[in-house]
């Protein structure tokens, strides 16, 4: 089980595989039903090297914590360095 901040101060409550659990913004009762996964962090938007959860829990967040996720199907790239990126990963 993993918890993720965001640098606006979001978390994220997320099982070992990555996939969301829950957040502190989100909607109440929400069932996410395995359907986002966040897959880890790069240090910038258009790096293709993602660090997994459990590397960025142990070692830290790379570079600006641009995070990359799988939405239904879909990869996404959000956060940055000005917007809500990775803060702090725990196991």
């Amino acid at each position: 089980m993993y918890r993720m901040e965001t640098t606006r101060g979001t978390w994220y409550t997320l099982d070992d595989e990555g996939y969301v659990l829950g957040r502190t913004d989100g909607p109440q009762g929400w069932d996410y039903r395995k359907g986002w996964r966040i897959l880890g962090a790069a240090t910038r938007y258009h790096s293709r090297r993602v660090t997994p959860l459990a590397d960025a829990a142990a070692n830290g967040i790379p570079g600006w914590g641009v995070i990359h996720d799988w939405d239904h199907g879909h990869h996404r790239v959000w956060g940055g360095e000005r917007m809500r990126s990775l803060y702090k990963v725990t196991a």
